[in-house]
């Protein structure tokens, strides 16, 4: 079994330019909305780990103009992406590396600002990613962090247990959380973590998009950030009547069976690294 490392790098080698141009622009609020609560002064050096296609990378370098922006990504593609429109954009206080977050190479005490959107749910072990992050963030520096929700794209979860029920020799003991990978979070379980790791955790909020759409377009929203991995325990001969399967249980979950709500429900959490 490939690890969560290895399926991410597939994932976003096959879906990186749509995830940028379906998945991206759904976020802009909330990039807003974690800069303007991290408050910059526009100095500060600054890290976005996993930074992705740079959506909330180059929107922090904007706030900084004399400051400094590293985003690291555990894959080249989408770090290319990024690359090409900090260009475009003439953003000359940026820079993008590839990096893991469960190991970044920087040294103790190197950022004023650390943030992350939506890495959290893809890492194998993301206490281990916490701590990284605290650890590369200055005493008194501010963390932001923006990841998925509990109730983030329930419907698509609803779906999942549909296609468990219908092929229970090929899904036998998955569930729906684990065949898609990723892991949405409990606000009061990671401000603990944050808290426990000695950071101060002055602001924790959700914020909801409920973008009223087709099937076929919750599905290929669905598939940016999955490249359709969870139909892999079945024989591909059967992947389209599965594929049907889901548009199915999508249509019947919708309103008036002609369109559904794709939530974006995110946690965000802002704080400081407490002085010793």
């Amino acid at each position: 079994m490939k690890s969560v490392a290895e399926q991410v790098k597939e994932i976003y080698r096959i879906t990186a330019h749509d995830y940028d141009r379906l998945i991206t622009p759904c976020r802009v609020g909330q990039f807003a909305a974690l800069i303007a609560e991290l408050n910059p002064k526009g100095k500060e050096r600054a890290l976005d780990v996993g930074c992705g296609p740079g959506g909330l990378t180059l929107r922090l370098a904007q706030s900084l103009p004399h400051g400094e922006v590293v985003g690291v990504d555990i894959n080249e593609k989408v770090l290319g992406i990024a690359r090409a429109k900090a260009g475009e954009e003439g953003l000359e206080n940026i820079s993008f590396h590839q990096e893991d977050a469960l190991s970044l190479s920087f040294a103790d005490e190197s950022f004023d600002l650390v943030v992350s959107s939506f890495m959290l749910p893809w890492v194998p072990d993301p206490d281990r990613a916490l701590a990284e992050i605290h650890r590369v963030l200055k005493e008194g520096g501010k963390i932001g962090l923006i990841t998925a929700e509990s109730r983030f794209y329930d419907f698509f979860y609803e779906a999942l247990e549909e296609l468990l029920l219908c092929y229970p020799k090929h899904f036998e003991k998955i569930k729906a959380d684990e065949l898609i990978g990723a892991q949405r979070f409990d606000g009061r379980e990671l401000q603990k973590k944050l808290e426990e790791l000695g950071l101060s955790i002055h602001r924790r909020f959700h914020l909801s998009i409920e973008d009223p759409i087709t099937p076929e377009q919750y599905l290929r929203r669905i598939n940016t950030i999955t490249a359709e991995l969870y139909l892999k325990p079945l024989p591909p001969c059967m992947w389209e009547e599965a594929r049907s399967v889901l548009k199915n249980k999508l249509e019947e979950l919708g309103r008036a069976g002609t369109e559904l709500l794709a939530v974006e429900c995110s946690l965000i959490l802002v704080g400081i690294k407490e002085r010793r």
